[in-house]
């Protein structure tokens, strides 16, 4: 009797362990149930990347926080939009140019500092899902795209993380190394503008097409549904760009406004 109640724990606690995971399954999402990705985390209220910006956007109810990923000068990946923290940081210094650790003496106005991937990763874990944007693509032998590979191996977050990047040469040689996690194509304003141009460019492996929200429009939208991949946009924030979103059906977006964009889901 003991060892029967012991063996229904066990199964009990592992389906608490199992359905708290938040694994990726890109089938469940379409125009009914979009994908909502907070950009940057909530950098409306908080600094870009932030671990407060990702709280913040987490407590409303986001399932999907991105990174975007800069190398810097000793090759650690870290967490940023800019290589320049002019804007960010209001420092004139390149992340590529700079070691981490003098990096980290800079500070946000809420006391934080530019954190690496692996503190992103070790603080969430597998209880929410990463897009994850490679930069300055192709740069020293693909030691980015390296990099975060192997981070995201160590963590185990294989089934968490989507793959994003203008570039395609950057997905293809990630694709090469590893075809298990979901690969994203952002498209800049031209590119949105003339995907019928590019769509048999694209291989396979790349299951999401991101549109600019400034070029994106009901022909493309379908066009990038049509080879049966997930249509999506960046960046949405208002009412209006997020109802356009719905009557274009498209399948998911960036935001900086996640409470707005989740309350739209309802």
């Amino acid at each position: 009797m003991i060892l029967k109640t012991k063996m229904l724990t066990i199964i009990f606690l592992s389906i608490v362990i199992l359905s708290a995971c938040t694994n990726i399954n890109l089938s469940k999402y379409d125009s009914d149930n979009p994908m909502v990705i907070s950009h940057r985390g909530s950098p409306v209220d908080y600094p870009e990347h932030s671990f407060a910006g990702y709280d913040d956007a987490i407590n409303k109810g986001s399932k999907y926080i991105e990174q975007d990923l800069i190398l810097s000068k000793d090759n650690k990946l870290v967490v940023s939009h800019d290589n320049n923290l002019k804007r960010t940081l209001g420092i004139d210094i390149n992340i590529s140019d700079t070691n981490y650790n003098e990096l980290k003496k800079y500070k946000f106005d809420n006391g934080e500092h530019l954190h690496l991937l692996n503190d992103i990763f070790e603080k969430y874990g597998n209880d929410v899902n990463y897009v994850v944007e490679t930069k300055q693509s192709g740069n020293k032998n693909h030691l980015m795209e390296n990099e975060l590979l192997d981070v995201i191996n160590n963590y185990r977050l294989e089934k968490n993380v989507i793959l994003q990047s203008f570039s395609l040469e950057s997905l293809n040689y990630m694709n090469k190394k590893t075809n298990t996690i979901p690969q994203m194509l952002l498209l800049n304003d031209s590119k949105s503008e003339h995907i019928a141009d590019i769509i048999d460019t694209i291989p396979t492996s790349v299951k999401i097409i991101t549109l600019s929200g400034n070029k994106m429009n009901k022909k493309s939208v379908d066009l990038i549904k049509k080879t049966d991949r997930l249509a999506m946009a960046y960046t949405l924030n208002t009412k209006t760009q997020i109802e356009k979103a719905r009557q274009l059906k498209l399948d998911g977006f960036f935001t900086n406004e996640t409470e707005r964009a989740l309350e739209n889901k309802k």
